[in-house]
């Protein structure tokens, strides 16, 4: 068992599934490496379903090991991940929630859950061109784990479904190192920069999942390229608790305005109110 092939050509690409660590099933992620001696010939890529996180870096060294060694190009993908593992801020949740335990149901409805979907998003982007893919659990079969919300009365989208409408539009291509600046998977404030496409424009992605206010100042200094104009487009809640409901699907708000700017020796600062995540776009 273990194992999932994808219909394709004689010798079909598929990938061989290794989830594990979970209550009452086996592992598989100890004997990657024997899965790979036997279908690393016949496959694209390795399936499991983790955050950005231990996981998700022990199996993309497996497939870069197994490449280097054998020339391959086999791809890591994340078939269906939560927003949840990486979720180390509770206090929001047990606050709001004075009615006993902190359900996931109750949880993955909410602006503060939604925050998460974007930090762990941006960790994911981090990992780099051998990470194939990742699917978001899920689009509309969950209730309040979805995207989107389908009641008989119409369908909406959640806290969730304005995050990953923001992302699936986002010009972001290219992930920059930034100096002396390694964030984590469960940092609850981290920044990002990006190039688009084709390296024209300097995307900044800020999560601010905490309560406080952040300034973020970014050093541009070393690019050639110039900046003249922002596009800032703001995600935020009145609370790190709102949801969008049929009644409101407006609770999560988005913003966006432009500006011309002046870079002063270089220096780029932008002010992050408490539970907010901007995606800034500079040409």
């Amino acid at each position: 068992s273990g194992w999932l092939f994808r219909q394709g050509r004689s010798q079909p690409p598929g990938s061989p599934v290794s989830y594990g660590d979970r209550p009452g099933k086996p592992t598989y992620h100890e004997n990657i490496d024997k899965m790979l001696e036997i279908a690393g010939p016949y496959i694209d890529f390795l399936a499991d379903r983790a955050d950005a996180d231990k996981t998700s870096a022990y199996m993309l060294g497996k497939v870069r090991a197994y490449n280097q060694a054998h020339g391959t190009h086999i791809k890591y993908c994340d078939t269906e991940w939560l927003a949840y593992n990486t979720d180390t801020n509770r206090d929001a949740y047990n606050m709001a929630h004075r009615e006993g335990e902190v359900t996931k149901s109750y949880a993955f409805s909410k602006w503060l859950y939604a925050l998460n979907l974007l930090k762990n998003f941006m960790s994911f982007q981090r990992l780099g061109d051998d990470l194939m893919f990742v699917n978001f659990n899920n689009l509309a079969n969950t209730h309040s784990q979805s995207a989107m919300e389908t009641p008989k009365e119409g369908a909406y989208l959640t806290a969730s479904g304005r995050a990953l409408e923001l992302l699936s539009n986002s010009p972001a291509a290219w992930v920059l190192t930034i100096d002396n600046y390694a964030p984590k998977a469960n940092d609850d404030y981290q920044v990002q920069a990006s190039w688009d496409l084709y390296r024209e424009k300097l995307i900044l992605n800020i999560c601010n999942r905490t309560g406080e206010i952040k300034a973020a100042d970014f050093d541009l200094s070393g690019f050639s390229k110039s900046f003249a104009k922002s596009t800032m487009t703001r995600l935020q809640a009145d609370s790190p608790v709102a949801m969008n409901t049929m009644q409101n699907q407006q609770a999560i708000k988005k913003t966006v305005s432009e500006s011309k700017i002046k870079l002063k020796a270089g220096n780029y600062s932008v002010s992050i109110p408490a539970y907010t995540f901007m995606e800034i776009v500079l040409e």
